[in-house]
């Protein structure tokens, strides 16, 4: 790492400048910015338009489920269909095809009409909770082998979403002794998405507790050698760095740190280690180390 030399009394000021502007500038022009493009995207006219369209959603779901209420099964459907069709992006939207799913169960129509009822919502709405009801209708209808490939493929066509950790969680039910393979699985397999992290987190909670500290270590190391400029990869680190913390092993932290820098420049992963070696290194006081890593991420900013 290229040194630099700074007068002592400057160290400390540098240092706290530097943090501060990587930590602060860009969270502030980002802000200025997202608050820019919604202005120039909605204007005062059109959101009170906007409001007009979700009251009219609104007291359209209210007829739907009074009628629901009194057994009038087929004006809650229309009026459910009728809010599909005018407002197909609403968070009613969403509510009305889960009901429709429910009120077909009610009214005792086939498994096969209910199964593409429930998955026409997850797939539709894969954010709103009523597609996680609609998984725990589906876990329930289905047969458990066909529930087993269903969860599989939510997960695999929805892995940065909320849904694919409830459907994990739904196929760890279905198949408990598989459980940690099930987690090694969607780490090897979606190591930059959302259910990767989760995995890894599920994993190491299954852990025994008489050995979790030191198989944790084992298969984060393991996860930032493998995944390395991967979501999960980073994500091992910092499980990596707060075990390290809490035992005071800052050795440890150091060696692992300068490792990755080395090995791995340029990712995300090494960035990150970089970070967390000039708190390690402020904090005993080494404030030339502190500054030359404070100064390669500016550096590293600015190529940006």
């Amino acid at each position: 790492m290229k040194k630099k030399v700074f007068p002592k009394k400057r160290l400390i000021i540098v240092i706290v400048a530097g943090l501060l502007a990587i930590i602060f500038i860009p969270r502030i022009a980002g802000y200025l910015s997202v608050q820019k493009e919604i202005k120039k995207l909605v204007t005062p006219l059109e959101k009170t338009e906007m409001k007009k369209e979700v009251g009219r959603a609104i007291l359209l779901k209210i007829d739907a489920s009074n009628y629901a209420g009194q057994r009038q099964y087929r004006k809650a459907l229309k009026t459910y269909e009728k809010i599909l069709k005018e407002y197909p992006q609403s968070k009613e939207a969403a509510f009305s095809l889960y009901q429709k799913a429910q009120i077909l169960e009610k009214l005792g129509k086939r498994k096969s009409i209910l199964i593409r009822a429930y998955e026409e919502v997850i797939k539709r709405f894969p954010d709103s909770y009523q597609a996680v009801s609609s998984l725990d209708n589906l876990k329930r209808i289905k047969e458990p082998e066909d529930a087993v490939s269903f969860h599989t493929e939510i997960i695999g066509q929805y892995p940065d979403n909320e849904i694919s950790r409830v459907a994990l969680e739904r196929l760890v039910e279905l198949k408990k002794k598989d459980e940690l393979l099930l987690y090694q699985r969607f780490i090897r397999e979606y190591p930059d998405k959302y259910i990767a992290e989760v995995s890894l987190d599920k994993f190491i909670q299954k852990l025994p507790d008489e050995k979790k500290e030191k198989e944790t270590e084992k298969f984060c190391k393991e996860c930032t050698k493998q995944y390395a400029s991967y979501r999960v990869g980073l994500a091992a680190y910092e499980k990596l760095v707060n075990l390290y913390q809490k035992e005071g092993k800052d050795k440890a932290l150091i060696d692992l740190s300068l490792k990755l820098i080395k090995e791995r420049p340029k990712t995300n992963l090494a960035r990150k280690a970089k970070e967390i070696l000039a708190k390690v290194y402020f904090n005993k006081g080494n404030y030339l180390e502190t500054l030359n890593l404070y100064s390669d991420l500016m550096e590293e900013n600015e190529e940006k």
